[in-house]
């Protein structure tokens, strides 16, 4: 019986064993589960994609505009570069060919018929050579050159410089007596209200000629500062503000040169060379404070940008009037009187200012094409106006003391001093087309 119970004992210890080697394949109880929250399944983990997937670098874009915000989504294109506008400097320099406003002048130079009163205006057969309309000063050559920069890294706030400059332009108009045998300058005489001349130009008097000189030169400059006030990936705007300079020299100088012949009828004249001139110089230099806007559209490497401002501030204005006589003898002696004809000694010679308010709107359109991550090129057209400018023609006064012209003879006493200086003030603009090129880094 203990060798049965032995052999009982030891088959249930392998049956156990047994048990224990082989997998659990009774169904068990689910485990209680949070029945807002669902089970996590395989499927439902994040999948991970290989980098051989991804778009290749070379050919994923981000347009950034001017105001160096780049754009939040990623934008395919051809070719990495798409705008300069992230860059944080920029310099241009252009070429302008611009027109500025005619002037008006009174009449300077007439003709008419060889006979006394001769060249009177307003008599038979005067015709004005010169004057009594506008002057036109035609178009003028330039150069304007930019600079600027982000002052900080997020291009919140730049600052930039301008400078423009169009170069004199001269223009002169001669008349001879070989043209015309009858040369006078006309003018209304206040000593007696009629109207009244000086002749250079009469035969068997006197020959010579007459030239009319009018030169233009306007400058300008601009500080400003510049705040992107909206900007996406096509487009932008930026307030702009700051100080602007302008600076406008004009001059009309009038030169006659009358031979008398030894034979004419008129005491201390006969034989005698003259050279008689007349100069009329304006200065007019704005400085103000100016405001404006300037709004860009991209599209592609093309570009379009219109800008707009207006300056207030103070022009200050000089007029310099200048006159001269010098007379040569035969005999070779040579004097020299102030005075010439229009510009006459304790009346308008001499140097006057004032200064008054003045304002300038501009407005400019420029249509540029990026050739490369730094270069554009861009060709545009500006115009600029300016209010309460003075300009030689309207500071000729042609109403003259005739007894302060120096070798003209005496007449009454007048009862006014002429001629003045009128200091008239007109409008004034300068508009024209440029073309240029732009570099960024």
């Amino acid at each position: 019986m203990r060798h049965g119970s032995l052999f009982a004992a030891g088959l249930t210890l392998a049956l156990a064993g047994f048990a224990a080697a082989q997998p659990d394949r009774t169904p068990s109880s689910p485990a209680p589960t949070d029945k807002s929250t669902p089970a996590t399944t395989p499927s439902d983990a994040p999948k991970t994609i290989p980098p051989s997937a991804s778009v290749p670098p070379a050919t994923l874009g981000t347009v950034i505009p001017p105001g160096g915000v780049p754009c939040s989504t990623p934008v395919v294109t051809a070719s990495p570069v798409v705008t300069d506008g992230g860059h944080q400097y920029w310099f241009s320099a252009e070429y302008l060919w611009w027109k500025v406003k005619d002037q008006s002048i009174p009449p300077l130079v007439a003709t008419g018929p060889a006979q006394f009163p001769v060249g009177f205006l307003g008599s038979p057969g005067t015709v004005v050579l010169f004057g009594g309309s506008d002057l036109s000063q035609g178009t003028l050559n330039g150069v304007r050159l930019r600079a600027g920069g982000w002052l900080d890294a997020c291009r919140t706030i730049g600052l930039e410089g301008s400078f423009f400059c169009l170069l004199e332009e001269s223009n002169r108009a001669t008349f001879s007596s070989n043209q015309f045998p009858v040369l006078t300058r006309p003018f209304t005489d206040v000593n007696t209200g009629n109207p009244n001349s000086e002749f250079i130009a009469f035969p068997g008097i006197s020959t010579g000629a007459v030239s009319v000189e009018n030169k233009t030169k306007l400058c300008g400059a601009a500080l400003l500062t510049r705040c992107p006030v909206c900007c996406d990936c096509n487009s932008r705007l930026d307030a702009i503000g700051g100080f602007q300079y302008l600076d406008l020299r004009e001059e009309l100088t009038i030169v006659e040169t009358p031979l008398f012949a030894p034979n004419a009828p008129f005491p201390g004249l006969a034989g005698n060379q003259f050279v008689a001139t007349d100069k009329f110089k304006t200065t007019n230099q704005f400085y103000g404070g100016v405001i404006g806007a300037e709004g860009s559209y991209f599209t592609g490497p093309w570009m379009v940008t219109l800008s707009a401002s207006v300056a207030v501030g103070v022009n200050h204005q000089t007029i310099e009037i200048e006159g001269s006589q010098v007379i040569r003898t035969p005999a070779g002696t040579t004097t020299t009187v102030p005075g010439g004809l229009l510009a006459l000694p304790g009346a308008n010679i001499g140097k006057f200012t004032n200064n008054e308010f003045s304002v300038v709107p501009q407005l400019g359109v420029n249509v540029g094409y990026q050739i490369t991550e730094n270069i554009q090129i861009f060709a545009g057209y500006t115009c600029l106006y300016w209010t309460n400018v003075v300009r030689p023609g309207s500071q000729i006064d042609p109403v003259l003391d005739v007894n302060r012209i120096p070798n003209f003879g005496t007449a009454p006493t007048a009862t006014t001093v002429r001629p003045i200086v009128p200091f008239h003030q007109t409008d004034f603009w300068a508009q024209g087309i440029s073309i240029g090129v732009a570099f960024s880094w």
